[in-house]
C-alpha cells in the first residue's frame, strides 16, 4: 500500500516537472546565419561567424567522449550542442526536456589556467552522462510514458544539485591541469567556515540560509563527492546514479546505492567526509604561521566582502562591496578610521577588478541587447569621483577588464570578437572610440591588464594554451616581453609598479600575494594568508600593501607595510597545487586527454536552417496548460525546438468539469522582433436553463452538445533598456480574441407553477438555438523600473511598475462593452534593511455591453469583460461599472530559523506582510419594469497580516511559500483567513 501511494505521488511530482522543464535560455537574433557540425556523438549548432571555434569544439567533445562517462561506466546517447556565440555571457548548462547542452563560450576575466572551450566540454559533457545514466530500468519504462521528461523528473526528484555539481567539478579537474578542483580560491570558503565555525547540518549545507553565509553547493558538493571517491571509490556515484535509475519507483534510491557502497546514507556521509576536512585543515591551521596584518575593515558577522582595494589617495581606498545581504556597488574607505561611504552603484557585471586612477574609476558592465536575450553586451562605463557623474562610455561593445592609464589619457580593454578571437583595444576616454590595437603573443587571450605607474608598460596575465604566464608590453619598444613562466596553477589579479608586478598565485594550498621583478625575474612570496588573499595594491610611496584577506565573513580590506613583510624567494612552478586527495580518483580515469592540438579543421559544416521549429521531446497522460496551474486527466504533447524559439503545446483535456476545454492547442514564436503566442481551446457542453417570459416559462436544454472555439493570439514587442543598477523594460502588446459558441440542436419544454411547485405541461417544441460569437481585442502597455537588490531582500526596495489596458469587442453577435484598466506599483525602502514598503494604486472602468438578462429585482444586467484588478484582500469579487483599489504592503523578514524536521522540511524563512486595503466601487442598473435608475457606490476596508514560511520539502532545490492571510473586513467587522502556497519553477537546468 506505501508503495502504491508513493508510486501516485511520483507521477504526480513528475508532472509537477514536466511543467518546470519548460525552459528556453532566450532567443538569438533573428539575423544570424546558422551552421552546423554533426559527428558521431554530438550535433553542434552555431552561428556561421564562429565555424573555427566551433570546429574545435566539435573535436574536443568527440575527444572527451568516452572520457568523460568512464568512471561512471556510461557513455550517453548523441545530444544537440547550441552555442549562443553573440552573447557576453560566460557560462553553459544541460537541460534534459528537451536534452540539449546549450554553451555561452565569451570567456570571463576570471578563469582558471585552461582553455574555455575546454572548460565547458569536460564540465557539461560530464552533466550530460550523469543524466543519461539514469535513463535505465523504471526511469526508462516512464520515458515511454512521458517522454525526455521523465528522466528530467527523476533527476529533479532525486538527484541532489551538489552531487551533480561536484562530481562535474571534480571530472573538470582530473580531465585537466588545472580545474577548480586546484583552486585555492574555490576551497577556501568551505575551510574557512569548518575551522572557524564548524560543520552545518546537512540541509543549511545544501540548500543554503539567509541568516548565515553557506557555500555554495558547487563547492559543497565537490568536497564530499572527491572525498567519497577518495575513500570509497569511483563505485559509489556510479551505483547511486545506476540504482536512481533502475529503481525510481522506490522512496530513497540515491541514498540506497550510497548505502550498498559505503554503508552511510548521504546526510551520515556527509557528515564523515566534512569531519575529515575539518580534521585535515585544523591540523594545518594550527601548525602554520600567518602574516600579521593589520585590518582596516572589520568582520560583519551577517558576512560582507570587500574586493579589488585600490588607494585613491593616501587616505582613502576605494573598493567593491559585496555579499548576499549587500547589494554590489562602489565604497570609499577611510585607512585610518575605517569609515564607509557609498560612491556608486554600478549594473550587472561579471566578477572583474575596476580601474582607478586620476580619480576616475572605470569597469565593464554587462547590459542586455534591447530584444535578443542572447545578445548582451558588455561595455565600458566611468566615474569621476569629484563631479560625482557616471557615464556609459561604449555601447553595443565587447570590451572587458578596462584599464585607465595613469595620465587618464588612454583605457586599455580586453576585446572579444564574435568570432570568439580576442585582443587588447585602446579606447580614448572621452569619446571611446578605439585609438590603437594591440594583439598578443600568438594572439592568445589576455586578462585583467594593468599599467606602470609611468605609462610605459601595459601588464597582463596571457592564457597561453592550457597555462597562465605574465607578460608586458613595452610601449616605447612596441614589443611584448615574457616576465614569468607559464604555469597551471591560477595566477590572476596583477598590480604593476616601474619595476615589479604583484599578483595573486595558487602553488600551495592557499592564494597568497607573490611579486616578480620584471628585470631580474626574481619571484618572491609575499604574504601567508590564512584562509586566501588576493588583489594587491600599493600606494605611491609603495610603502604599505593593501589586499583583500579572506575570513569565513568575507573579504577583509588588510593592511601591512611593505618594509615589514617576510619574504620568500620562489619559483614559478609549472603545475598546479598537488592535492593527495586527488591521487586515488585520478587512477581511476583513462587519464587526461590532450586537447591542445585539436582544430576539427577535417569536420565539413552544413547550413542549419533556423526554421526548424518542432521537436516533440516529450508527452504525457495528463492534460498540462502552462497558463493553468492544474493538472488534470487527459493527454499532453510538447514540443520546443533547438534554438528555444519555437514551442507547441497540444492537449486533450478529459476531465467532465471542463468539456468546454476538451482540446488544447498552444505555439509561442520568439525569432522575430515581435512575439507571438496562439492559443486555441475547443470542445462541448451540455445546454440547460429556465427562461421566463410574461407569456411563458420553459426549460431549454440541448437534445445534442453544443460546440465552443475560443482563439487567442497575442503580440508583443518587448523593448529591454536596461541601464546600469535599474532593470527597465517597455512592452506593448496587442491580443485579439474569438469566441464561439455554435448553433445547436435544442428543446423547449415549458412549464408552469401548480400547489407551490413548478410542473411540466408536456408541451414541448423542438429548434434549432443559435449560438453566438464574440470578438475581443485588447491593447496593453507594460512598463518597470527595477533597482537590483541583495539576496536577502524580500522584495526590490526601489521600483516602479505601470500597465495600461483597454479591452473592447467592435465585432461579433454579442458585444461586450469595454473596460479601460490602469495599475501601479511603488516600491520603497522600509524603516530596517531588507524591509520594503509596496503601494499599488489599480484602478478599471467598464462600459457595459448587449443586454443578458435580469436580476431577480427585476433589474437589468447587460454584458461585460470580468475584472482587470480585485477587491480589498478578503473580499470576493463584486459587481461594478468602476472600481478602484489601493493596497498598501510592509513587507519584511522576522524570523531566518535554519530548522529541518528531518528530511521533510527544511524552514529557512518567516515572512510577514502587514497591510490596509481600500476599495470603492460604483455600478448603476435600470429597472425593466418601473424604467427607474438604481445607483450603488460602496466602500471596502481590510486589514490584516500574511505570514509566508519559506519552506524546502523533502529536499527539493525549489523553495516552496507556504502562508496564511488574516483580514479583517473594516467595514462589515467581520474576519477572513486564506491558504497560501507557491512555488516558482523558473526551468530546471544544471549549470
Amino acid at each position: 500500500m506505501t508503495r502504491y501511494l508513493f508510486l501516485s505521488l511520483l507521477f504526480f511530482i513528475i508532472s509537477i516537472f514536466t511543467r518546470a522543464q519548460y525552459y528556453s535560455s532566450g532567443s538569438d537574433p533573428a539575423s544570424i546565419k546558422w551552421r552546423r557540425i554533426d559527428t558521431g556523438h554530438f550535433r553542434i549548432v552555431f552561428p556561421g561567424e564562429f565555424e573555427k571555434d566551433a570546429r574545435r569544439l566539435a573535436a574536443i567533445f568527440e575527444k572527451i567522449y568516452h572520457y568523460g562517462g568512464y568512471t561512471l561506466g556510461h557513455d550517453p546517447k548523441k545530444i544537440d550542442v547550441l552555442i549562443h556565440s553573440r552573447s557576453a555571457y560566460s557560462n553553459g548548462f544541460v537541460s534534459w526536456a528537451p536534452k540539449r547542452i546549450e554553451l555561452y563560450p565569451t570567456p570571463d576575466q576570471d578563469i582558471f589556467s585552461q582553455d574555455y572551450l575546454e572548460q565547458l566540454a569536460l564540465h557539461e559533457f560530464r552533466h550530460v552522462v550523469q543524466i543519461d545514466k539514469l535513463n535505465t530500468g523504471f526511469t526508462k519504462a516512464l520515458s515511454v510514458i512521458l517522454g525526455q521528461q521523465a528522466v528530467g523528473g527523476v533527476l529533479g526528484i532525486y538527484i541532489p544539485m551538489w552531487f551533480l555539481e561536484g562530481d562535474a567539478v571534480l571530472t573538470e579537474t582530473l580531465l585537466s591541469h588545472s580545474g577548480r578542483g586546484r583552486l585555492p580560491s574555490f576551497e577556501q570558503e568551505l575551510k574557512a567556515q569548518l575551522v572557524e565555525k564548524g560543520i552545518y547540518k546537512y540541509d543549511k549545507a545544501y540548500l543554503g540560509s539567509y541568516r548565515d553565509y553557506v557555500p555554495n553547493y558547487y563547492i559543497m558538493g565537490y568536497h564530499l563527492v572527491a572525498g567519497a571517491r577518495s575513500k570509497y571509490g569511483k563505485d559509489v556515484w556510479e551505483r547511486a546514479l545506476e540504482n536512481t535509475g533502475k529503481r525510481s519507483w522506490s522512496i530513497t534510491p540515491f541514498n540506497h546505492g550510497i548505502k550498498k557502497v559505503t554503508g552511510l546514507n548521504k546526510t551520515t556521509l556527509y557528515k564523515n567526509i566534512f569531519n575529515d576536512w575539518k580534521n585535515l585543515w585544523l591540523k594545518e591551521d594550527s601548525v602554520t604561521s600567518f602574516t600579521a596584518f593589520s585590518y582596516i575593515t572589520k568582520r560583519d558577522p551577517k558576512y560582507k566582502d570587500y574586493f579589488y582595494p585600490k588607494y585613491l589617495n593616501d587616505s582613502i581606498i576605494v573598493a567593491q562591496v559585496a555579499g548576499p545581504g549587500e547589494v554590489t556597488r562602489y565604497v570609499t574607505i577611510d585607512t585610518k578610521s575605517g569609515k564607509e561611504k557609498n560612491l556608486f552603484t554600478p549594473g550587472y557585471h561579471e566578477q572583474a577588478p575596476f580601474s582607478l586612477a586620476c580619480g576616475k574609476l572605470v569597469w565593464a558592465e554587462t547590459e542586455p541587447d534591447v530584444r535578443w536575450e542572447n545578445a548582451d553586451r558588455s561595455n565600458i562605463w566611468i566615474y569621476d569621483t569629484d563631479k560625482k557623474k557616471a557615464k556609459r562610455l561604449t555601447r553595443g561593445t565587447r570590451y572587458f577588464a578596462p584599464a585607465l592609464s595613469p595620465d587618464g589619457k588612454s583605457i586599455a580593454v580586453v576585446h572579444i570578437s564574435d568570432k570568439g578571437e580576442s585582443c587588447i583595444l585602446f579606447l580614448d576616454p572621452e569619446s571611446g572610440t578605439v585609438t590603437d590595437t594591440l594583439n598578443t603573443p600568438g594572439n592568445r587571450f589576455p586578462l585583467t591588464p594593468v599599467w606602470t605607474p609611468d605609462g610605459k608598460k601595459l601588464v597582463t596575465i596571457i592564457l597561453t594554451g592550457d597555462m597562465k604566464q605574465i607578460f608586458y608590453f613595452d610601449l616605447t619598444e612596441k614589443k611584448w616581453h615574457a616576465v614569468t613562466a607559464a604555469t597551471y596553477a591560477n595566477i590572476r589579479q596583477p598590480f604593476a609598479t616601474n619595476d615589479e608586478i604583484y599578483f595573486s598565485g595558487s602553488w600551495t594550498e592557499t592564494e597568497n600575494i607573490y611579486r616578480v621583478n620584471i628585470h631580474s625575474k626574481k619571484t618572491e612570496q609575499i604574504t601567508s594568508s590564512r584562509f586566501g588573499g588576493t588583489s594587491a595594491a600599493l600606494n605611491k610611496k609603495e610603502s604599505r600593501l593593501i589586499l583583500s584577506d579572506y575570513s569565513s565573513d568575507g573579504y577583509r580590506i588588510a593592511s601591512v607595510k611593505t618594509d615589514s613583510v617576510k619574504t620568500y624567494e620562489t619559483d614559478i612552478l609549472p603545475r598546479a597545487p598537488q592535492y593527495p586527495l586527488l591521487k586515488k580518483p585520478l587512477k581511476e580515469e583513462m587519464g587526461v586527454p590532450d586537447l591542445l592540438p585539436l582544430t576539427g579543421d577535417t569536420l565539413n559544416t552544413d547550413k542549419y536552417s533556423g526554421w526548424h521549429l518542432f521537436n516533440f521531446h516529450s508527452w504525457a497522460p495528463a492534460y498540462i496548460n502552462f497558463n493553468d496551474p492544474m493538472v488534470k486527466c487527459g493527454a499532453s504533447l510538447l514540443s520546443q525546438n533547438l534554438l528555444g524559439n519555437s514551442f507547441l503545446t497540444l492537449g486533450y483535456n478529459a476531465d467532465k468539469q471542463y468539456t468546454r476545454e476538451k482540446f488544447y492547442f498552444n505555439y509561442i514564436y520568439t525569432g522575430i522582433y515581435p512575439k507571438f503566442n496562439l492559443e486555441i481551446n475547443s470542445g462541448n457542453d451540455d445546454i440547460y436553463y429556465t427562461s421566463s417570459t410574461p407569456e411563458d416559462t420553459f426549460v431549454v436544454e440541448s437534445v445534442k452538445k453544443e460546440q465552443f472555439m475560443n482563439i487567442n493570439l497575442e503580440i508583443s514587442f518587448p523593448f529591454n533598456i536596461t541601464r546600469g543598477a535599474w532593470s527597465r523594460l517597455i512592452q506593448p502588446s496587442f491580443e485579439t480574441g474569438y469566441q464561439k459558441a455554435f448553433d445547436y440542436d435544442a428543446k423547449k419544454s415549458y412549464i408552469t407553477y401548480i400547489d407551490g411547485e413548478w410542473q411540466y405541461t408536456g408541451v414541448t417544441e423542438n429548434f434549432r438555438a443559435s449560438g453566438y460569437n464574440l470578438y475581443s481585442l485588447n491593447y496593453e502597455l507594460f512598463f518597470y523600473n527595477i533597482r537590483k537588490r541583495s539576496q536577502r531582500d524580500v522584495t526590490t526596495r526601489w521600483g516602479q511598475v505601470v500597465e495600461l489596458t483597454y479591452r473592447h469587442s467592435p465585432f461579433g453577435s454579442v458585444n461586450f462593452g469595454s473596460l479601460t484598466g490602469l495599475s501601479s506599483t511603488l516600491y520603497f525602502p522600509g524603516l530596517l534593511k531588507y524591509h520594503s514598503i509596496r503601494i499599488i494604486n489599480n484602478w478599471q472602468k467598464k462600459r457595459r455591453g448587449d443586454y443578458a438578462g435580469n436580476d431577480s429585482g427585476g433589474y437589468r444586467i447587460d454584458y461585460g469583460f470580468s475584472d482587470y484588478i480585485t477587491f480589498a484582500r478578503g473580499y470576493d469579487s463584486k459587481y461594478n461599472d468602476e472600481l478602484y483599489t489601493l493596497r498598501n504592503d510592509y513587507i519584511f523578514p522576522v524570523w531566518n530559523p535554519d530548522i529541518n524536521l528531518a528530511s521533510l522540511m527544511y524552514f529557512k524563512r518567516l515572512i510577514l506582510n502587514l497591510f490596509y486595503d481600500y476599495s470603492r466601487s460604483s455600478y448603476k442598473l435600470q429597472n425593466d419594469d418601473t424604467k427607474d435608475w438604481l445607483y450603488v457606490k460602496n466602500n471596502y476596508q481590510s486589514t490584516g497580516f500574511e505570514a509566508r514560511v519559506q519552506v524546502h520539502l523533502l529536499r527539493f532545490i525549489f523553495p516552496f511559500q507556504v502562508g496564511y492571510r488574516y483580514s479583517y473586513l473594516i467595514n462589515e467587522k467581520k474576519s477572513s483567513s486564506q491558504f497560501l502556497f507557491s512555488i516558482n519553477f523558473s526551468g530546471y537546468s544544471v549549470n
